[in-house]
């Protein structure tokens, strides 16, 4: 694995490009930070995960874009960090406020080594992007504007001409769409 430093716009461009150099690159810089920031709030490192792969989308959506533009040569790491902040406190407060019971998932990482936590943690983000890319419509823009642009279903259902409780519908169905073919993979079964 090439171990130089990339220059924020190198990790750009290779973000745009849908390459997977540029996200590599964030998870070995980032992980630590924002494994240390879901276990401090009520999380664990399958959490961690799960929630950089979804920033990841975010970020990638973000970018191709045009939303972020870098200000600096930190810019693009304090953003993907405010993303997963965002996204974590997002979580919490829908979980809490719907009481909603997650199902907690046997974390394996804990006794691999983190060269095999990085590969895995690479596989489980191809699948995850492969699905979602694969969204028809309005699935694909319903998730996207709840998840990543964090409209609320409000907005969503103005935007679409829709009644608040048909938008909340839809974005769970599709939720629940997604879900099902990342879960109905062969990959998925054997990455976990």
């Amino acid at each position: 694995m090439d171990e130089r430093q990339l220059s924020q716009a190198e990790i750009l461009e290779s973000i745009r490009e849908g390459g997977h150099k540029g996200f590599q690159y964030l998870k070995n810089k980032m992980s630590a930070k924002i494994r240390q920031h879901v276990r401090k709030n009520s999380g664990s490192s399958v959490d961690a995960d799960d929630l950089f792969q979804d920033a990841a989308i975010s970020l990638y959506l973000n970018i191709k874009e045009g939303k972020f533009q870098p200000q600096n040569e930190s810019s693009l790491e304090a953003y993907f960090m405010r993303i997963c902040v965002f996204q974590w406190k997002s979580k919490l407060r829908k979980t809490k406020r719907l009481g909603e019971v997650e199902l907690k998932e046997f974390d394996k990482s804990d006794d691999s080594g983190e060269n095999d936590d990085l590969m895995l943690y690479d596989q489980k983000m191809d699948l995850m992007l492969a699905h979602f890319n694969q969204m028809g419509s309005p699935c694909k823009e319903v998730l996207e504007k709840f998840y990543f642009h964090k409209l609320s279903l409000d907005e969503i259902a103005s935007e679409f001409e829709w009644t608040y409780g048909y938008a909340r519908k839809v974005n769970y169905k599709c939720k629940k769409r997604l879900q099902k073919k990342i879960e109905s993979d062969d990959s998925y079964k054997e990455l976990f």
